[in-house]
């Protein structure tokens, strides 16, 4: 995407590093507890994995890793940012992956799917994930949560003042709508995170705890963060897209 080419430079900037350092640990952290994790550690791949914070994260727990994104220019800061680990990090079109059949553990794409432009795109991208799973493995969607009430005017109002990742023209992924696909299984959603973007350092401690209450009531359902958890399944039958 030239638009992320245009932004490479600037893109880890868009997220204060204590934000970004927090949601990596919680979406990664939330990843590893869903999956059934015993002996010799899977292998994943990062569709749309921008510059390569989720990725470093597992890598550095010993993960095998691969990360594919569109963006040339965010590859190479990808590259940059995951100098001490193995992971592989490679430019591709996320619905036409370079891989095998059956090939990943895991695959997790993080607030990238809502970047393609048609749902008939997000539908290629799914069947594409469907391909190369591995039986049993496992996909996360990682997505903004559209139940939020403050939802649409945060992204169309206040997200955009304090960053350019995202332009207005996003095909978001309602939580409550997803169903199976193919052979990918809904297996759970997990709501998290209610704190802003733009929190400030001196208070995100405490703040912290106020999230962590929150999310522990019914009100989870109204997060800034939701992951849907799809498990691959062999089944008969026609692939049915999301409602």
């Amino acid at each position: 995407m030239k638009r992320f080419d245009s932004i490479a430079h600037v893109y880890d900037s868009q997220i204060p590093d204590h934000i970004r350092s927090y949601l990596a640990r919680r979406k990664t952290g939330f990843m590893l507890k869903r999956m059934e994790i015993k002996g010799i550690k899977p292998s994943g791949l990062d569709l749309g994995c921008g510059t390569g914070w989720h990725i470093k994260s597992l890598a550095q727990q010993g993960f095998e890793m691969i990360g594919l994104d569109s963006s040339k220019e965010q590859i190479a800061k990808a590259k940059e940012n995951n100098q001490d680990n193995n992971s592989n990090l490679l430019v591709g079109d996320s619905l036409n992956c370079p891989f095998a059949d059956n090939q990943f553990d895991f695959v997790y794409s993080i607030n990238m799917m809502h970047h393609l432009k048609t749902e008939e795109d997000q539908f290629r991208m799914w069947a594409e994930i469907d391909r190369v799973l591995k039986p049993n493995g496992y996909f996360f969607l990682h997505e903004i949560n559209t139940l939020n009430p403050l939802f649409k005017f945060y992204m169309d109002h206040i997200f955009p003042v304090f960053n350019r990742i995202d332009d207005g023209t996003e095909e978001w992924i309602e939580p409550n709508k997803l169903v199976n696909i193919g052979n990918l299984c809904l297996v759970s959603i997990d709501y998290f995170t209610f704190l802003p973007n733009f929190t400030p350092k001196i208070c995100f401690g405490a703040l912290k705890l106020v999230e962590r209450i929150l999310e522990g009531t019914g009100l989870k359902k109204f997060s800034a963060h939701y992951m849907a958890t799809f498990q691959k399944h062999n089944r008969s039958g026609s692939v049915r897209k999301p409602d």
